[in-house]
């Protein structure tokens, strides 16, 4: 009876023990990113506002030169009969009159060019949030877990509507999620040996307008991501809006191990697993 009482215990161990382990460790997982999360950190200054050149007034036409009135002679006054009235001087011909002269157009309005509030260089700024997570599951009992940092750093340039160049840069070694499976995971990722992960944007991306707040825009991008010290082309969706006077993206980068020499930590345990690995990436642009 004893050894069934062993063989109960070893299972309620074996089943209900990594089903606590594990949802312990996602007790720690943070909130899921959000663009709201970016409105309390704005430290950048405020976009610049573009005014409309006013069109100039066209000065005022001139009116046409008066024209003279002769002057009537005075009337005659009869005499006597027995005079002779004397020789009436003749009357001038009155002056023609000044030409009308029609008033000139206004001169022509030079073409307005209205700048991109948004051209210029952007820095990564306070608020910003790298993640890296995965599925992990033992014995059958998934959870998801998830390391973050704010370690973050890099720069985009802007011409117009088109971001010309961007660069990112995240420190793994920061990107921990507080729970026992941050030394199996650095080990995994080996992050004393390649301790940054990095984006380097390859080709431009144009926004459909300037990004407004509360719009949110989908929109590709293609790049060299670099992590464990191997780099791959990939190309995948981010959102883009405005946030207090912030340009503010978020997307997600899946990553499967194998691409990038990397060993899952429980890859010598058939009971074990990971899968789903994703860098999540929300990211705030200060104007440089």
């Amino acid at each position: 009876m004893t050894w069934v009482v062993v063989v109960l215990v070893l299972i309620g161990l074996g089943v209900g023990g990594p089903y606590v382990y594990l949802h312990m460790v996602s007790a720690h997982n943070p909130p899921a990113q959000s663009f709201s999360d970016l409105a309390t950190t704005s430290t950048g200054p405020a976009k610049p506002t573009v005014m409309p050149a006013e069109p100039s007034t066209p000065a005022a036409a001139l009116p046409p030169a008066a024209t003279s009135t002769p002057q009537s002679a005075p009337p005659t006054t009869d005499v006597a009969l027995t005079t002779t009235p004397p020789p009436v001087a003749p009357t001038p011909a009155p002056p023609a009159p000044a030409p009308t002269t029609a008033p000139a157009p206004p001169p022509a309005l030079a073409p307005t060019t209205v700048a991109s509030p948004i051209a210029g260089d952007w820095t990564v700024g306070a608020g910003t949030d790298a993640r890296w997570s995965t599925d992990d599951t033992l014995l059958g009992q998934t959870t998801r877990i998830i390391g973050r940092t704010n370690d973050v750093s890099g720069s985009l340039h802007i011409d117009a509507l088109t971001i010309t160049s961007a660069q990112l840069a995240v420190n793994m070694q920061t990107a921990l999620c507080n729970c026992m499976h941050d030394p199996a995971y650095n080990e995994m990722l080996e992050t004393s040996k390649f301790p940054t992960a990095k984006f380097t944007l390859t080709a431009p991306i144009t926004f459909p307008s300037v990004p407004a707040a509360g719009a949110i825009s989908d929109v590709p991008a293609t790049g060299e991501f670099t992590i464990h010290g191997v780099t791959r082309t990939v190309t995948f969706d981010f959102q883009t809006t405005e946030v207090g006077n912030r340009l503010a993206f978020k997307a997600t980068i899946p990553v499967d191990p194998s691409d990038y020499a990397i060993q899952p930590p429980v890859s010598n345990n058939p009971m074990g697993s990971i899968g789903n690995t994703d860098i999540e990436l929300l990211i705030a642009f200060d104007r440089s």
